[in-house]
């Protein structure tokens, strides 16, 4: 037995991370480049109401094993410690560029909870710990720490050096991604869950941090496993090590960032009436700064078609709507009783508004009324789960509901989509999870919830977005096809600065393959007086321009919010073509590393500087956005945007102008101030292509494709397909060899939908195809 305990090495000589285990006492520590990065805590599980920890000596080693397998990530070599005669084991499975730390339960385990009386206390702790990691010492390398953390995709994010008495987000709400990385920029880790995602958590201990089971769960199944990963980049650029955290996340759960986009709301401008928007709890005529659905004239059937009148007056091609809480019955509590249209809201039904509009419609839905008229408790036909305030005995109700059967989410859904549904908007999502006792001992009734509302939208063609969601059920979203975008910042108020966590959480969002929402915008500056806000006689939007370029760089959904009559248009056309085609880059914007390095020197940094690209024909065209800088800030093309080879630029918001050069700088500014360059490569030729630059992205694969060049010695030319509504006029920028002012071509996309444009050393042309 003696020999069999033995100190055990499972690396890999071809691997750069790596872990050593002692299988005498459980420890670990995980080399990076065969330098120590992180060393194990302790070791421990809940059953009986009792923590057994190898800390302690209360949690004994029944035996070890090691092996070897391929899954997703590829090849691994595993060890294996079974704990407490087989009742709780551990494994780490060890890949070529990540580690995978598994928890399972054999035969299940109950009185996992310290506090079963009131299991809320007990949420932000965790009753089984693997991994664990001690807190650094100054003895380690220095590195450096980003983490999500909060709501709203975690912006309420967290940059420090990762060093003893560091902040980490834990807990509930707290506890996110999080990306450990090297000063040098060489190497990056980023530790998550890797499975179970709404009941996985991590806390704070006596020995280090603990990543394990939410402590508020009371038992565990037989047959449940659990397992976090430590994913290494190198070099360690932030951005690409959440991309390729991402990567590996949605290749095993088979998750296709591409398929995020077909999502109609996703390609198309839409209108809001979200909290901020004009007509939020607001008609045409009614009573301003009243927070009610008005009662008396024009109702909001009469006010959005209203709104579609305008607007299709002014051209601006709004193709669906956003409908928020006010139009659907509310209870107990303002909880959702009936998610049907009111009469006095839509009088001829959402049918019927449907069709007068034409719009599409995106649904937005909160948590259910104990007195829901689903509920078979209520006499519905459905089976709930209900919390009625005084009735949990021991544990503290709160006046909550919640759909336990996939038959509830089938219905609900199909029946919404004969009125036009074609995205269902999941609000209040922390509430939910944090006030439903249910949702919170049942170790599988969080992803259950979750799983079944996208089982429904996915079978129905109906899309998710996802709202005032904590980081684990962003997280949970790489399992269910159908939610495709998540609200990534607070509430939009006019002239508040929501906007700004977009560039960050972008990185979250994008990485597991759903779109940042920025929520909604007004698009004129200027006084809207009139709405239900408390401010309603001097509220304004001074940074509409801002709000607008934020919107369309995110990569989410644009949705202007307007009064009737108050609409910017050209600035509103700015993001999409005439058909209301939204035209955006690859990617979500995303923080550069250049501002994440200043952000850990100092946390209260309020520079923002985010980056897009296009890849259009092999080809990375960029645009970078800088607002709220401290300073003037240099740019570096190829270190800090990672272009190589020759570009030229323009500041969108002062010149059409375009200048060469290696590096972009950037101008101390405010939000009124901010800056906007294009980048484009040079070609082989001499030649460059620009684009629209009337457009915020100016290159967007929405428009263009099959992007050309040649020089023959007589000739040579550069040439593009555009893409658009048939009789919309574009006008398309060229740069030609040794010039600094761009050469406009102008065409009218013909009957096909598509026109190819040529400027030559000969000439310019417009061919229909």
């Amino acid at each position: 037995m003696a020999a069999a305990l033995a100190l055990l090495s499972v690396t890999a000589t071809l691997t750069s991370i790596t872990v050593d285990v002692n299988t005498t006492s459980g420890s670990y520590n995980v080399m990076v480049d065969s330098t120590v990065w992180f060393r194990s805590a302790a070791t421990s599980y809940t059953t009986n109401g009792m923590v057994k920890s190898t800390a302690t000596g209360t949690l004994s080693i029944s035996s070890t094993s090691t092996g070897s397998g391929a899954d997703s990530l590829g090849p691994f070599k595993s060890h294996t410690i079974s704990y407490d005669d087989g009742a709780f084991v551990t494994e780490i499975r060890e890949y070529s560029n990540a580690l995978v730390f598994e928890q399972r339960f054999p035969m299940g385990v109950k009185g996992t909870c310290l506090q079963p009386s009131n299991v809320m206390k007990e949420r932000d702790n965790v009753s089984t710990s693997f991994p664990s990691m001690t807190m650094p010492s100054a003895s380690d390398p220095e590195r450096s720490l980003f983490q999500f953390s909060g709501d709203m995709t975690g912006d309420d994010y967290i940059y420090s050096n990762f060093s003893e008495g560091v902040r980490i987000g834990t807990g509930v709400s707290g506890f996110g991604p999080m990306c450990v990385y090297s000063s040098d920029g060489k190497n990056a880790v980023v530790i998550s869950p890797y499975s179970e995602f709404m009941a996985a958590s991590a806390a704070h201990s006596a020995t280090g941090l603990s990543f394990g089971v939410q402590g508020s769960f009371t038992e565990i199944p037989a047959g449940y496993s659990m397992a976090f990963i430590m994913s290494l980049t190198q070099p360690g650029n932030v951005n690409e090590a959440f991309e390729e955290w991402g990567d590996k996340l949605l290749n095993k759960f088979g998750k296709k960032r591409d398929n995020t986009y077909n999502d109609y709301a996703l390609k198309y401008l839409g209108y809001s009436t979200d909290n901020g928007a004009f007509y939020y709890y607001q008609t045409e005529d009614g009573v301003p700064g009243k927070r009610v659905p008005p009662t008396t004239g024009k109702t909001y059937e009469q006010t959005l078609i209203d709104v579609k009148k305008y607007a299709d007056s002014e051209g601006i091609p709004y193709k669906y709507v956003l409908l928020d809480s006010w139009w659907y019955y509310q209870g107990v509590g303002s909880g959702v009783t009936n998610w049907v249209g009111r009469p006095d809201i839509f009088p001829d039904g959402n049918d019927g508004f449907r069709n007068k509009t034409g719009w599409f419609i995106q649904g937005h839905n909160r948590f259910w009324a104990i007195d829901n008229v689903y509920a078979a408790q209520n006499g519905g036909d459905y089976n709930f789960v209900v919390e009625v305030k005084g009735q949990g005995g021991e544990q503290e109700y709160k006046n909550f509901a919640w759909p336990s059967e996939q038959r509830f989410w089938d219905d609900l859904i199909y029946n919404s989509t004969k009125w036009g549904l074609v995205m269902y908007e999941q609000d209040w999502l922390d509430t939910e999870y944090d006030n439903v006792v249910h949702l919170n001992m049942n170790i599988t009734a969080g992803r259950t919830w979750l799983m079944q509302m996208g089982s429904a939208c996915e079978r129905n063609d109906v899309t998710i977005q996802y709202c005032m969601s904590h980081c684990r059920h962003i997280l949970q979203s790489v399992e269910i096809p159908a939610v495709t975008n998540a609200r990534a910042s607070g509430d939009y108020h006019p002239g508040q600065d929501q906007w700004k966590p977009l560039g960050t959480t972008g990185i979250f969002a994008h990485a597991i393959g759903i779109a940042p929402t920025k929520d909604n915008y007004w698009s004129k500056a200027g006084v809207q007086n009139g709405t239900s806000y408390h401010d309603y006689n001097t509220i304004q939007e001074p940074y509409n321009r801002l709000q607008a370029a934020v919107s369309t760089l995110s990569k989410g959904p644009v949705a202007p919010s307007d009064k009737i009559g108050a609409s910017d248009t050209a600035l509103i056309m700015k993001s999409c073509a005439k058909d209301g085609r939204l035209l955006q880059g690859d990617k979500a914007a995303r923080t550069i590393q250049l501002i994440h390095n200043r952000r850990v020197q100092n946390s209260d940094s309020e520079s923002e500087i985010w980056e897009t690209k296009t890849k259009l024909s092999g080809m990375d065209f960029a645009v970078v956005m800088g607002a709220t800088l401290q300073e003037d800030i240099k740019v570096s093309v190829m270190n800090d945007l990672m272009l190589t080879g020759k570009y030229v630029m323009y500041e969108a918001n002062t010149t059409n102008n375009v200048m060469g050069g290696d590096t972009i700088e950037f101008k101390m500014c405010k939000k009124y101030d901010f800056q906007v360059y294009s980048l484009s490569p040079v070609l082989p030729n001499g030649y460059a292509f620009i684009g629209e630059q009337s457009k915020w992205v100016p290159v967007s694969r929405a428009r263009f494709s099959d992007l050309e060049y040649g020089d023959d010695g007589s000739d040579s030319y550069v040439s593009v397909i555009a893409l658009g509504m048939e009789t919309e006029k574009i006008d398309v920028s060229f740069l030609a060899p040794k010039a600094t002012t761009p050469t406009v071509v102008s065409c009218t996309i013909p009957r096909g939908s598509k026109v190819k444009v040529t400027l030559s050393s000969k000439g310019s042309s417009c061919q229909g195809l």
